[in-house]
């Protein structure tokens, strides 16, 4: 039996999914009559109203074979939406493998579904109870099905042990942060729906900030590099940011942050996320600003302009670091994920947007890497997608290089027709690609085409495939 491939949803995936949702409704779901299917599935969904949600949630496709064989999503709450594998590959464990992934992913003590008839014994097996039966109406008909859940023991519920802390709205973060015992202990700080204004500094390590979502919770701060600063300076990029993370192991989950002075049109740099520390990961969070949107440190070894590294890490040795982005959704223009880190970034939404101003061209920059000279890895792009909001066609860039050794691989991406033909550029630098790394793989999309790229190359099938998040990690231990 071949084995089960599991991967994040893709954009180009929902027409296929809707269309395995039918046939599986079909053909599997006899339990129920051929009347009460036709009301269940009448005809495939739309695509595009799905893709909002399989983005709101965390969905996995299920693969055999280089073929798509079911897929599932899963909410934050641990509420199972849709579980659906096609009649060819049924009894095969691609529901369990599909269901294993996501639960094993989701921190939820509590896992509820609304089982079929013909699913109720599988989720029985796996450890579900029925809550009780219930009646939905489809198109005029009433289908039958079970609310179902589990309870996890203690150990699956992966924060019960963190020392918490729950904030509302209108409650001060940063005073919640100082709080905080400073022995090292992990800790989650909760944000319950709401707009949490103010510039916000996470100095602490093994720290765990949790939004209720990124559609309800908001981190906002309205700083500029363009601004001048109490000290009588202008702010600068670094002094701009809305959220500083500087400490190792830290987690950001859930949110959106936000620098509200991007769209100005004489704002300049304004970061929103400031990230700074080993082994950061940042989940299911939008991260929306314009130019420098998202800095993942460490700087550069030298400054090129003085005083352009102004901020709080312009004198701390620049370490090597590795960072995780998952799920996340990151707004800009120019230059907008940038820095030396090693990031990972996988299943996220890049999506380049218009900068206000009256007679300013839209375009821009996605990434402008800053790898160091001698790291394995830059910024790791998978199953990403690169999308855009109210610009013209080839107007902007998939990435230039901040420093000459920048590395930026995209892997398995859907890149939209806003990329123009070239892909990226070399910023002038005479030695590019020589001394870094631009490269593609499998990517999809109107703007993927590769007969125009200069400065990236397409990596082999071999190549490919070394490229793992393990192989990451590993990179810098």
């Amino acid at each position: 039996m071949s084995a089960v491939k599991l991967r994040p949803y893709a954009m180009a995936d929902g027409p296929a999914l809707a269309e395995l949702y039918y046939r599986t409704v079909h053909a599997v779901c006899t339990e129920y009559t051929p009347a009460e299917r036709d009301a269940w599935a009448p005809t495939p969904p739309d695509a595009a109203a799905w893709h909002r949600t399989f983005l709101a949630h965390h969905t996995l496709v299920a693969e055999v074979d280089g073929c798509i064989a079911g897929f599932a999503d899963m909410a934050e709450d641990g509420y199972l939406d849709r579980l659906y594998v096609s009649a060819s590959h049924q009894r095969r464990g691609v529901a369990s493998a599909l269901c294993d992934a996501l639960e094993a992913a989701c921190t939820a003590s509590v896992l509820t579904t609304h089982a079929s008839l013909t699913a109720r014994g599988f989720f029985l097996q796996r450890g579900y109870e029925v809550v009780r039966a219930q009646q939905v109406e489809r198109h005029g008909v009433l289908l039958t099905n079970f609310v179902m859940r589990k309870i996890r023991s203690a150990p699956e519920n992966k924060e019960a042990s963190m020392l918490t802390l729950t904030l509302q709205s209108g409650d001060s973060l940063q005073a919640a942060i100082d709080r905080l015992p400073q022995d090292g202990t992990p800790a989650l700080i909760r944000l319950a729906p709401g707009e949490y204004r103010e510039k916000v500094e996470l100095r602490r390590p093994h720290t765990t900030l949790m939004g209720a979502g990124a559609d309800k919770t908001a981190l906002v701060w309205d700083d500029a590099a363009t601004d001048l600063h109490p000290d009588g300076r202008k702010r600068g990029t670094f002094r701009s940011y809305t959220l500083l993370v500087l400490a190792e192991d830290c987690h950001v989950k859930n949110l959106t942050i936000r620098n509200d002075a991007g769209p100005r049109p004489d704002s300049g740099q304004c970061i929103a996320l400031f990230a700074d520390g080993d082994g950061f990961v940042c989940e299911n969070c939008e991260l929306v600003s314009c130019q420098d949107t998202l800095f993942t440190a460490p700087l550069p070894p030298k400054v090129v302009q003085p005083g352009g590294f102004i901020g709080p890490t312009e004198f701390l040795p620049r370490t090597p670091q590795r960072q995780t982005y998952l799920r996340c959704v990151i707004y800009g223009d120019v230059d907008f994920i940038f820095g030396g880190a090693a990031a990972w970034f996988e299943d996220c939404e890049i999506i380049c947007v218009r900068r206000g101003g009256e007679g300013r061209e839209a375009g821009g920059f996605a990434t402008a890497a800053s790898t160091p000279e001698g790291q394995r890895y830059g910024y790791v792009f998978r199953y990403c997608r690169f999308t855009a909001q109210d610009v013209p066609d080839a107007s902007f860039y998939l990435g230039r290089p901040w420093r000459a050794w920048a590395k930026t691989l995209l892997l398995d991406c859907y890149i939209g027709a806003h990329i123009r033909p070239e892909g990226w550029d070399d910023w002038g630098k005479a030695d590019f690609p020589r001394t870094g790394l631009y490269a593609e793989y499998a990517c999809y999309g109107p703007g993927s085409a590769t007969d125009k790229r200069t400065f990236s190359r397409q990596l082999t099938k071999e190549e490919a495939a070394a490229i793992t998040y393990e192989d990451f990690m590993n990179s810098l231990s």
